[in-house]
């Protein structure tokens, strides 16, 4: 009987999966939710803490990665949960906004109609609009079972990123077969 319901669990689950890939939903799961759009700029973006006393590092070409996302229920963020990572380089996260343009270091519960964007400050030589950028979330809170996530971001360029209002719920990245696929928090 045992076998029977594990068979029965695995099953269900492959359909899942492959419906959801036929469904062509695109967002990308993390630790916390879903990540539904990824996006880098190089225009300047502004806010609350982002000074040369609490963001010391030195960047050859400013830009600003963003995370939009729809938290699991009863998750919270800080902006010090996660980095970026590239070249063996960790960027800061430096805000997290709710979609209402709300800004706050920390949400120590996330609303589950609401998106949030999670903005990092990258060095980014040569962003060119047009062509992806890939960078490493990496969990900053626990090292230990963590899973890290690599991530596609679209380049904007110089121009602006995609607002809260008008991301797809569905997700807006590139889609594959893997990109549905759960991490276990």
């Amino acid at each position: 009987m045992k076998n029977l319901s594990t068979l029965l669990l695995i099953l269900i689950f492959a359909v899942l999966s492959i419906g959801t890939v036929n469904a062509g939903l695109a967002f990308k799961r993390f630790r916390l939710g879903k990540i539904l759009n990824a996006e880098v700029t190089s225009k300047s973006l502004s806010f609350k803490d982002v000074n040369a006393k609490t963001y010391p590092q030195k960047f050859n070409n400013r830009a600003f990665a963003a995370l939009t996302v729809k938290f699991d229920p009863g998750r919270s963020i800080s902006k010090h949960d996660f980095v970026l990572e590239a070249d063996g380089k960790e960027y800061p996260c430096v805000a997290v906004r709710k979609d209402n343009g709300l800004e706050k270091w920390q949400f120590e519960t996330t609303d589950k109609d609401s998106l949030y964007t999670i903005y990092f400050m990258v060095d980014a030589p040569g962003i060119n609009s047009g062509s992806d950028l890939e960078y490493e979330l990496k969990y900053k809170l626990n090292s230990s079972g963590s899973r890290n996530v690599n991530i596609k971001f679209k380049n904007r360029g110089n121009g602006d990123l995609t607002p809260p209002a008008q991301v797809s719920r569905d997700g807006m990245m590139a889609c594959n077969r893997y990109n549905s696929a759960y991490l276990s928090a």
